[in-house]
């Protein structure tokens, strides 16, 4: 894969895989885990970077995405589990635009400018859609003992959640 190419064509696009080559080293196998992972345009990407990359394990709760990651990740190894990742093992209540899923949140829905919106009063209401979602933590996981893992974690102000779900987890990343 031509590197230059790649960024010179999207800059800002591949700015996170640029930062993470500063600490990873892409001729060594990597493993990902991608915390949700929403289409998988994230770990296509980042086996471009990481060509190398032998597991990917992903974490996605809406499961009508499965088959737009199957596309994107046709060819390479990966494992998809329609989970949410948090701070307990318990349902929460996620809430996403219909056609716009990579806002979804177990907050109150967010729109795509980052303003919270009261979806009792949302002019668009009947677009939104609310699933009942099984979370899990990372701690309860098993992840199997490899050289080196990337985590990936975009959970739309869910971050500190999975983190403290993930303690002894942390140590594989």
């Amino acid at each position: 894969v031509n590197f230059k190419n790649l960024i010179l064509k999207q800059k800002t696009r591949y700015d996170d895989f640029v930062n993470i080559l500063c600490f990873i080293d892409n001729n060594k196998e990597t493993n990902l885990v991608d915390i949700g992972a929403n289409v998988g345009e994230f770990s296509k990407d980042f086996v471009k970077f990481f060509p190398l990359t032998k597991k990917i394990t992903m974490f996605e709760p809406l499961s009508h995405l499965n088959s737009e990651i199957r596309k994107s990740l046709s060819g390479h190894e990966f494992k998809i589990f329609n989970k949410a990742v948090g701070n307990k093992n318990e349902f929460n209540l996620i809430s996403y635009k219909k056609d716009e899923t990579k806002m979804a949140s177990f907050k109150e829905y967010l729109d795509l400018d980052g303003k919270y919106k009261d979806t009792k009063n949302y002019s668009l209401k009947n677009d939104i859609i609310t699933e009942n979602i099984e979370t899990i933590r990372l701690d309860d996981f098993e992840i199997e003992t490899r050289e080196q893992y990337v985590l990936k974690i975009d959970v739309q102000g869910f971050e500190l959640d999975v983190i403290k779900g993930a303690s002894n987890s942390l140590k594989f990343f």
